[in-house]
């Protein structure tokens, strides 16, 4: 061991004798012709031992042009990304135009800008607010049918409750027999129930329930669900529970049905 130390050191000392001594000769032959060969193959020398580290260089632009081509490919796919969900959200302003005319609404297409959730209060808000003519109790729908209604508005957006929030209310009636109801949600079992309907009354399930329009708020014949169950209670009406037609959770794109300034309420 004590020999390998002392032949390194011996090595390391002819190396910089060698060195030294190269340095003095092309000092003192700077202007020669020999010490301009003496230089040029010095310098050949330097080169082939470089040689195998060249490829240093060239990775690092390799890595710099990959870094380049992704970034671009990220660029790339969030463009696309937002593409198909534009063709989407046409699909859905599509479906909502298809809806029945009703002369008396205008129907305003809005996106779902936030889904809330604060205790009892389920509610969407949308970008379009009275600038866009939409005032308070305006329905919503969804190409499927109402969600919910108008609540408050400001200048570029709304608030809209749903179906699912406690203080909901809507008359509704059943497609089979045109029996009505109140819709509420029971926020105790996570179920809508169609209430007061009568035990006289002959109940199918998978029947269509509709808004009524008894009412002035909304007008009639718009979806809200069909029955997916019902049970005798001790009162005189049916426990009748609705299954709705539209998952609130998944909503993109909203109608605001706006009453027409020449049905508007008294």
């Amino acid at each position: 061991m004590a020999r390998t130390k002392r032949n390194e050191s011996s090595f390391h000392g002819i190396l910089f004798f060698i060195l030294l001594l190269l340095s003095f000769i092309l000092m003192q032959t700077a202007d020669s012709n020999a010490g301009r060969a003496l230089r040029g193959s010095t310098a050949g020398a330097f080169r082939s031992l470089l040689t195998p580290f060249s490829f240093i260089p060239r990775s690092f632009t390799l890595w710099e042009e990959n870094a380049v081509l992704q970034q671009e490919l990220m660029r790339l796919n969030q463009e696309l990304l937002r593409t198909e969900q534009a063709v989407r959200e046409n699909e859905r302003l599509h479906e909502l135009l298809e809806l029945p005319q009703r002369p008396d609404y205008s129907l305003i297409p809005a996106t779902v800008l936030a889904h809330e959730q604060a205790g009892f209060t389920h509610r969407l808000l949308i970008n379009r607010g009275s600038s866009s003519s939409i005032e308070d109790h305006d329905p919503v729908v969804c190409a499927e049918g109402l969600i919910g209604k108008v609540v408050e508005v400001d200048l570029n957006s709304a608030q809209v409750i749903l179906l699912n929030d406690p203080s909901f209310r809507a008359r509704v009636r059943l497609s089979s027999s045109g029996v009505e109801g109140m819709l509420a949600y029971d926020y105790d079992r996570h179920v809508y129930l169609m209430k007061n309907v009568p035990l006289s009354t002959e109940l199918i399930l998978g029947d269509t329930v509709f808004t009524s329009g008894l009412e002035s708020l909304f007008p009639p014949g718009l979806t809200i669900g069909m029955v997916s169950e019902f049970e005798t209670t001790t009162g005189l009406f049916w426990r009748v529970v609705i299954q709705p037609l539209p998952e609130l959770t998944s909503l993109t794109t909203v109608g605001v049905l706006h009453r027409n300034a020449t049905h508007e309420m008294d």
